[in-house]
Parts: structure tokens; sequence; C-alpha cells
């Protein structure tokens, strides 16, 4: 979304249709909502559609679906205005929030600039994006190298699969030498059968030979991996849905690329560190922590640091100011405090207790790396840079439409004991304890056994030594088959059946995947009303949740008349038709 502003010149209007110019020759932006001073065009649309939704939908969206998402993106800029308007982003606890995302924003940013895409190349992530746009069905002839192997048996290995290979080119079967030569037990006896499988998550060598294969083209040689040689032969291959490279990018680097590169990004993060740590010229005053682990020590501060570390609020004012003026640790225009300390672990971990010197030593060591890498991040400017602008954007409008949505319709919600009992008097039909059935069961596998079992017990023999007979029930089988008091949509077919038998009646056999029951009914209880007690918290959900609904359409509503908004129908069934897929 773009702020309106005075640079805007209205260029061209027509009916369903808005398209603004920014200067004489500039880009035209066209437009599918404008709410107040929000543009929403039609690019933040299609960026906000793709993110948010699946392949398949993107490729089929319809204009209904469209309109659908649209509304909730007008909704979160109202909800968003309204905040700034009530000044909600000046309070104390929201400005906190902000800070904190801020903060956290720059810090990643500094971790992607200086260290993940200093490991991980652009052309990598490319290529892993092209390569998972598809997937090949393969089958393969494993022969295992064990560990620390020596040279003689490495060679003697791959002279085996270089036979297979010859003798797979001369019409030998490859499902039976699979079955015969393999060392891969999942799928040897399946003919070698490995199914659809798709770029990462294995070794990058068998991929490599597998995805440069055609269809039914046998690798030419054998394929050295991590664990030894493969014959390989590809089957079939199939495309795969993928949304654009931009939208993907983020999810490739972290699901592979960081499992992969995982101890060369951890050397570099160190080597950044400690680079770091001597420019700034940090100093750990570890005489300094005796006195602080004294003061942590004392029952008035530690119960206080319990609660807060619960509650997690960030407000760490009660630590004594004397104690505080303590450095902890030095740096280049600053020091740790013992708050500082508080308010790092605050937002990293389920705090503890600090009673030991090794673990402040800790704790004030990644407060002073989090410090220093923030600040490197403010003064590299990387908060004004993509995509850790629109970052930062989201979550402060998170922030906002949270807080104030809590202000507008959670928190006005009224959750009376009394309110929520006369609620339940007017609905007692959405509080019903379903009708049950107190079920004896005997379960075997056996048809024609069930059959006779059946029989047996309808002609009066005794259900109970039947049961302690013939049940195979695992759970039930001690107690006679008592499988205890069901509701009609128990045990598949078996509740079923018993809420529709009267009391003693016996039927059967109920077949139920490859077993057989013959159950007997026990007693009944008919369907009833819940007692409020029994309710309450069915009550309290389904209350609050039509009352939220409520609240924030009758919300919505004040907001439209508050703050105009247009919506141009005519962009909106073009956008998601020109992405590069």
């Amino acid at each position: 979304m773009k702020n309106l502003q005075r640079k805007w010149v209205v260029n061209l209007m027509v009916p369903g249709l808005l398209v603004l110019a920014m200067g004489c020759g500039s880009k035209k932006i066209k437009l599918v909502a404008r709410v107040g001073n929000d543009l929403i065009s039609v690019a933040d649309f299609e960026k906000e559609f793709i993110a948010a939704k699946p392949v398949y939908l993107i490729k089929n969206a319809k204009m209904k679906e469209k309109q659908k998402f649209l509304n909730k993106m007008i909704e979160k800029s109202l909800q968003r205005q309204a905040a700034l308007q009530m000044g909600l982003d000046k309070t104390p606890e929201i400005k906190e929030k902000i800070k904190r995302v801020k903060d956290q924003t720059i810090y990643n940013a500094v971790l992607d600039e200086r260290i993940v895409f200093k490991v991980v190349r652009e052309e990598e992530i490319r290529k892993y994006y092209q390569r998972s746009g598809a997937e090949v069905h393969i089958r393969h002839i494993f022969l295992e190298v064990p560990p620390n192997a020596s040279r003689d048996k490495i060679d003697s290995t791959r002279s085996n699969a270089e036979e297979i290979i010859r003798r797979l080119r001369s019409g030998a079967d490859f499902a039976e030498m699979a079955k015969k030569y393999s060392d891969d037990k999942v799928t040897r006896d399946k003919g070698g059968d490995m199914g659809y499988i798709r770029w990462g998550g294995m070794d990058d060598s068998f991929l490599d030979a597998a995805y440069k294969l055609r269809k039914y083209e046998l690798s030419a040689k054998p394929v050295r991996t991590s664990k030894g040689f493969n014959v390989i032969q590809v089957l079939e291959r199939r495309k795969m849905p993928q949304k654009p490279y931009q939208y993907e990018k983020e999810n490739i680097v972290q699901n592979h690329f960081y499992r992969k590169y995982r101890k060369d990004l951890v050397a570099l993060f160190g080597e950044f560190n400690k680079k770091m740590t001597k420019e700034q010229h940090v100093v750990i005053h570890e005489e300094n922590f005796a006195k602080v682990l004294a003061y942590l020590k004392k029952s008035a501060p530690d119960s206080l640091f319990r609660i807060t570390a619960a509650r997690k609020s960030g407000d760490f004012s009660w630590v004594d100011p004397e104690i505080n003026k303590i450095p902890l640790a030095t740096y280049d225009g600053g020091f740790s405090s013992l708050s500082d300390v508080f308010k790092f672990a605050a937002l990293q971990y389920n705090l503890m207790p600090i009673r030991r010197k090794p673990q402040l030593k800790d704790l004030v060591k990644n407060e002073i790396q989090l410090h220093l890498t923030i600040a490197m991040g403010l003064k590299s400017g990387y908060i004004d840079r993509q995509p850790y602008k629109n970052q930062f954007a989201k979550r402060v409008e998170k922030i906002l439409t949270t807080a104030i949505h809590n202000r507008e319709v959670n928190l006005k919600v009224d959750l009376s004991e009394e309110t929520l009992k006369q609620y339940y008097i007017n609905n007692t039909k959405f509080f019903l304890s379903p009708a049950k059935a107190e079920v004896q069961e005997i379960l075997v596998t056996d048809e024609n056994l069930a059959d006779r079992i059946a029989k047996w017990a309808k002609a009066g023999k005794n259900f109970d030594t039947l049961a302690e007979k013939y049940n195979t029930r695992s759970t039930t089988k001690a107690k006679k088959g008592i499988l205890g008091k069901i509701n009609a949509k128990s045990y598949g077919a078996l509740g079923k059946n018993a809420l529709e038998m009267k009391v003693g009646e016996i039927r059967g056999p109920i077949k139920s995947g490859g077993n057989y029951s013959i159950i007997k009914v026990l007693s009944r209880e008919e369907e009833k009303v819940k007692t409020f007690k029994e309710a309450k918290s069915a009550v309290m959900g389904r209350y609050r949740k039509e009352n939220l609904d409520k609240l924030n359409k009758e919300w919505m509503a004040r907001l439209r008349k508050q703050i105009p908004v247009q919506t141009y129908p005519k962009a909106l069934e073009t956008a998601l038709h020109g992405i590069d897929w």
C-alpha cells in the first residue's frame, strides 16, 4: 500500500478503474482499492494474495475469491488507520512492541546480508527453485560402501555397479537386478522403485544425476553418493506447481540451505561476532557478577523476576537502580546492565532464575552481540531497504490492528456469569449430551468364527463367557469385552448400531475393516441437555464467537462511514492474469 501524497496526481479515472501517475512520464499504477489515504494497487493485491494462497487457488482464482481477499486487505487498512487516528502507536506499550519488532527485523537483516547471503549464493537458490519445479519417478540399484572403506573396497563396488549397468544395457530386467543386487532394503523388493522424488532432501550428486536423465534413460555410469554407488533410471517426469521465485526464495533458504550450510553459517556467525566484539572493544566485567548474583538470590527480586518472566512483559523497572548501575559489560559508547540482560532474555528464552556465573556470562555475551548487531543494522540503513522495509511495515500493521481489534471488539464482549447463563437458557439446543449406550463386544478376525459366536450369543449362551474366551481387542480383553458408554459416532459402525438397539439386544457380526464384532447393549442413556456447569466452556466459546462476529461487522460498518472506501472491480478482474510463472 502506498500512502497518498501530494506528488500523486490523478491521471485517468473511468468507472471501475483508477490509474495514478507519479510525476510526468512515470510508470502508471493501477489500483484495486482506495481506503482513505491508503492506495491498494494491483501489484499490492497480487503480492498479498500469492503469499497467502496455494498455487492451485492462485491460478484458478475467481472474482468472488479475489473480492473476499480484497475485503480483508481493506479491513486491515481501516483498522490500521483507525489505530493511528486514536494515537495507539504513541502509547508506551505499543511503542515498546514496535521497537521490539524493529530491532528483530534489523537483526534478521544483518544476519541475511552479512552472513546468510555470503554463504548461500543467488544462483544456487535459483537453480534449486528451477529444479524443484519438477518431480522425477525413479528406480535405482544401490550398492553400499561402508564408512572408512578401503580403496580396494570402493573400487570393487564401483566395478560391480558398472557391470550391472552393462547387463541392463544388454537387456537384463531392472526390477530383477534390483531384487538380487540392491542394498536398499526399502526399495529392492519393489524392483528399486523410489516413486516420485523432488529436488532437495537427498544427496546432491544423486539428485543432480537423476534430474539430468530423460524418461527411461539409464545413468551412464555409477552415481557416487556419501553412502555408496547408485544405478539410476528415470521412469517419468512431471511438473510441480510453484509460486514465482520471489515468493519461494525465503522458504528455500530456510528449509534447505540453512541445513545444507549449517556449519559454514555457524562458523561465519562466530567470525562476525568475534570481529564486532573486537572493533567495539567489548569487555565482560566478571568481577561485578558476584554482587548481581547475590542480589538475584534475595527473595523479593527473585519473586518479581519469576512473575515478570512468566508474563514476558518486558518491564524490568523493578530492578534496584543501584544494581542497574553496575556494568556487566562495556563497549564503545555504552554498557550492559541487568535490565538489558533481562530484556534480551525475555525475547529469546523461557526465562529461568539466574543463579550461576556461567549462566549470567552467556546472557551478557548474547545481549551485547544482539545490541551491537542491531546498532550496525541501523547504521547500515537496512530498515529502509526491501524486503526488510515491507516486513517491518507488515509487523507494525499487525501490532496496531491487533491492539485496536482488542479494544473495539474483544474487550467489549460481556462474559459475565449472568450473561452466559442467560445465553445458555435461550440456546439449550446447542448444548446437548448425545444418547449413549453401554456396550459389550466380542471382536474377532475370522468371519466364520464370528458367525458361530453370534449364533451362540443370540441362542442364550453366556455373553461374558464368550467374551472372555474369544474377544481379541487388547484394551477390553480383561474386562469381558466391555467398551463402556459410546455414542453414535464412536467406533464407526459399532456406535451407529448400538444406538439403534434396545437394552439386552445382541447384534452382529458387524464388519469393520478386517475385523468382525458381536455386540450387546447393557444400558442406555437418552439424549439430554447438559447442565450449565458441564456446558460452560462450550457456552462461553459459542457466545463469544457470535458476539465477536457481530461486533466486528458493526465496527467495520462504522469505519467505512468514517473512512471512505472505493474499489475498482475492473482492475481486480485483471489481477493475477499477468503473473510470470
